[in-house]
């Protein structure tokens, strides 16, 4: 399957999550632990939705 008919990501890991918002791998761990960044587990591992993010973002709307 070419990059072309991938599906568009939804959900990033933490460490792909403080890359976009250009914070600390730790900061980003520290808010999902604090419920400030919303997040879901799958198995061991979280993953932050593009909606999370935009969220925490843009906490107004």
């Amino acid at each position: 399957m070419s990059d072309e008919d991938a599906l568009p990501r939804k959900a990033w890991t933490p460490r792909e999550a403080a890359l976009q918002l250009g914070i600390p791998y730790e900061t980003v761990l520290r808010l999902i632990h604090e419920g400030k960044l919303a997040a879901v587990t799958a198995g061991r591992y979280y993953l932050v939705p593009d909606a999370a993010i935009d969220r925490f973002l843009n906490p107004g709307t």
